[in-house]
């Protein structure tokens, strides 16, 4: 099982924007969305004292109403092979197994290897999730 939720704060907007493109979002929304994941800045407090403020160029702002919404949109096209699950700011991709799909492929006295059937499905979502 393969788990992106720390992929909210990963998003990156340039991908986001030309996804709405291929949607056929209006084109005054995606500026607004631009504008929205544009000069952003943060910093980080700690035992009282605060960093200087750094540009942030990738994520979407959480606690939003519009950053679930963009998430949505970013990851609509991950459809992989195997199974996944969709929701706000968590994607999780999964994929079972049938005893029969497994096979022994080395074994000895204190350990046993096993391989089943379809092995790379999940690791094929997981490239076509990028």
């Amino acid at each position: 099982m393969l788990d992106f939720s720390k992929a909210f704060d990963y998003m990156r907007p340039d991908i986001l924007i030309n996804r709405m493109k291929e949607l056929n979002v209006d084109s005054n929304l995606i500026s607004v969305v631009k504008s929205f994941l544009s000069d952003r800045q943060q910093s980080v407090a700690y035992h009282g004292e605060k960093s200087s403020y750094q540009n942030v160029k990738i994520g979407v702002p959480q606690g939003t109403l519009l950053g679930p919404i963009l998430w949505n949109i970013f990851v609509d096209s991950l459809k992989p092979q195997a199974r996944y699950i969709k929701y706000a700011d968590d994607t999780t991709i999964y994929d079972t197994i049938c005893k029969s799909d497994v096979h022994e492929i080395n074994t000895s006295r204190n350990q046993t290897t096993l391989d089943f059937d379809d092995s790379r499905r999940l690791q094929t979502a997981a490239d076509y999730a990028q």
